[in-house]
């Protein structure tokens, strides 16, 4: 299992980074798999590594996070890079989406997930990964997001 330790290793005041050297290996992409087996082209962005854990910072009790694997289809790494692309946009509402600041790869959000003391389980053979918070924590968000969008309209 990949460590907090090993990702700070890999980052090393970077502005990308692979974790190549580590098992198992993660990408930009997130896991490396079979739909997801390159892994050298395709760079972890530490800028959103950064994001995605000033969103688990805000959203996430990291004090109280589940002992068992929550297989619920919401909590895994490719649906909460979303959520962090949408609270990103609810921040910056008036900078368009096609110059990337808030894009958020699978592979960064698992990277900050284990940085921020998550636990990132490989879902089978794919790229993506179950992670372990509450349902309550994106029930947080999701009022969260409503409001900023309700007075955004």
């Amino acid at each position: 299992m990949i460590t907090k330790e090993d990702i700070k290793i890999c980052i090393r005041n970077e502005k990308f980074f692979l974790m190549k050297d580590l098992q198992p290996v993660v990408n930009s992409h997130g896991f490396i798999c079979k739909n997801n087996p390159s892994v050298l082209d395709r760079h972890i962005i530490v800028s959103e590594v950064d994001k995605s854990i000033l969103w688990i910072n805000k959203f996430v009790n990291v004090n109280k996070l589940r002992k068992t694997l929550n297989k619920n289809e919401n909590i895994y790494s490719y649906y909460l890079k979303h959520c962090v692309e949408k609270w990103l946009q609810s921040i910056y509402k008036k900078i368009p989406f096609y110059n990337n600041s808030y894009y958020i790869s699978n592979g960064a959000f698992i990277a900050a997930a284990i940085l921020c003391g998550l636990t990132a389980y490989q879902i089978d053979d794919t790229e993506f990964a179950y992670i372990n918070i509450h349902n309550s924590d994106l029930s947080y968000f999701d009022n969260y997001i409503y409001e900023a969008f309700k007075e955004k309209n």
